[in-house]
């Protein structure tokens, strides 16, 4: 029986070694058990708060969207009311440009015509000097 005696020393040290490393996993599961515990409800409050911010996006995206199309009905509603009234302004102040243009040209010609008739005045008041110099100024 000596041949089966050192198997089974043999056995029931691996025995124990496997018992040993059974009553390690068990402990090591009771430990993950217990912070699964601790930690499922965080997750769960975390997944449910995922779930709220993703609600919340969603509702702010179709939000945005619902505001640019307003934005752009509003856009081309203004558009159409503000041409014709750009239009008229335009026309007004290329008319008021015009008039002035005008007026200008107008202002333009009567300086001139008043420059060459103040030139003309000097030049009869310069004889007049002249001519009077030479009557009542005795030569030196």
């Amino acid at each position: 029986m000596k041949l089966f005696t050192g198997r089974a020393a043999k056995l029931e040290t691996m025995n124990r070694i496997l018992t040993e490393s059974a009553r390690q996993r068990a402990e090591r599961v009771e430990q993950l058990e217990r912070k699964l515990d601790i930690l499922e409800p965080r997750l769960q409050e975390a997944l449910k708060r995922v779930r709220d911010l993703e609600d919340a996006a969603t509702e702010r995206a179709a939000r945005i969207q619902e505001l640019e199309r307003e934005l752009r009905e509003l856009r081309v509603e203004y558009a159409t009311k503000d041409v014709p009234r750009v239009e008229a302004e335009r026309e007004f102040y290329r008319k008021r440009m015009n008039e002035l243009e005008e007026h200008n040209h107008q202002l333009t010609a009567a300086a001139t015509k008043y420059a060459l008739r103040v030139q003309e005045l000097e030049q009869k008041v310069s004889e007049l000097v002249a001519e009077w110099k030479e009557k009542h100024l005795p030569l030196a």
